[in-house]
């Protein structure tokens, strides 16, 4: 009886893996998906979170469709973002030129690329 109590729960356990940390302190997702969408999702889609900012002990994640079985989504390091998502986020950001300093991008090599990019203009 114990094998298949066993085998019961690997199988369990592939089906649905343990849920990882992603970090400590306050996490949110910043920019989610529409409803509509998520309700939507084809046969081989399934929502993820990429965890994009970590600044100040808050981690900012944004939610990203996703067809491929092994992808669990991204995470920066502590302290750190991912560039390309940041980004893509600033550049779709309607508050980002006018807020400047107090834009989710500031401080980042995501905002110092667009003031060079002004400078040279």
């Amino acid at each position: 009886m114990s094998h298949h109590k066993t085998r019961l729960q690997r199988l369990e356990l592939r089906h649905n893996p343990p849920q990882r940390v992603v970090a400590a302190g306050l996490c949110t997702v910043a920019h989610s998906l529409p409803v509509e969408r998520k309700i939507n999702l084809a046969a081989d889609e399934r929502v993820v979170v990429d965890w994009y900012h970590h600044v100040n002990g808050v981690v900012w994640g944004r939610e990203r469709i996703t067809k491929d079985p092994v992808d669990a989504g991204r995470c920066c390091k502590r302290g750190g973002y991912l560039f390309d998502v940041l980004l893509e986020l600033h550049e779709a950001c309607p508050h980002c030129e006018r807020l400047r300093s107090r834009c989710p991008c500031g401080g980042t090599a995501v905002t110092e690329a667009q003031t060079e990019s002004l400078e040279e203009e």
